[in-house]
């Protein structure tokens, strides 16, 4: 548990995604409004885009399935773009997807890990939920549970802003959940799981939780 104290051709497939032009790289996966899809359409060159599918079926011949998404093109950067596996369903109501994650700079190249992204979701699972990224693998009943308290361990540990300088000014502010982490929080060399919020205003704070048997409490936080 992480607080324990150590702690050539390209298929007829693959040619049919050409017709996808697509929203922003969020850590979520809703779709953008269709102006600024329009815009970011523009930013992907037809060479581009070709040399996206080429190096996606010569290095995944086997997976080409699922439609790619690109990402807007910061000044002075390279295109990214992502594929997202199908959701599926883990442990009751939680659901896991993985993206692999595209950056274009003289070529395309892709990260040797696929990232992580978990959320709750009653029913089948898709993805007009908020997936959440999960830096480090974890037992779903853990992921579970951090994610049915995040909305009370972030009431809770709205008084531990308050005695923090780096967080005091973002006491009020309004937080989405954006990543589950493991760390360390301060001085202390206990590992423990971090509910990553970005908020309103483009911070972001980081809720440090540690659990006793089935009881979980806001322990610390660490802001930016």
């Amino acid at each position: 548990m992480y607080c324990s104290k150590s702690r050539g051709a390209m298929p007829a497939r693959l040619l049919s995604l050409l017709a996808a032009l697509l929203c922003s790289v969020p850590l979520a996966a809703a779709p953008a409004p269709a102006g600024s899809q329009a815009a970011q359409a523009e930013a992907v060159s037809d060479a581009e885009r070709k040399a996206f599918f080429d190096f996606y079926a010569r290095t995944f011949p086997d997976d080409h399935g699922e439609q790619p998404v690109f990402g807007p093109r910061a000044a002075g950067a390279g295109l990214v773009a992502h594929v997202d596996s199908p959701p599926r369903r883990g442990l009751r109501a939680l659901c896991r997807m993985e993206r692999r994650v595209f950056a274009y700079q003289n070529g395309w190249t892709v990260e040797p890990v696929r990232r992580q992204f978990v959320w709750i979701e009653p029913n089948a699972c898709t993805r007009a939920g908020q997936p959440v990224a999960l830096q480090s693998p974890m037992p779903d009943a853990d992921v579970l549970g951090l994610l049915e308290r995040e909305r009370a361990m972030l009431q809770s540990a709205r008084l531990l802003f308050g005695g923090n300088s780096q967080c005091a000014r973002q006491r009020a502010l309004n937080f989405s959940l954006a990543g589950i982490v493991i760390g360390t929080s301060g001085s202390s060399t206990e590992v423990l799981a971090g509910l990553a919020f970005r908020s309103d205003r483009n911070s972001s704070a980081t809720v440090w939780v540690r659990r006793s048997g089935l009881d979980y409490t806001a322990w610390n936080v660490s802001c930016q």
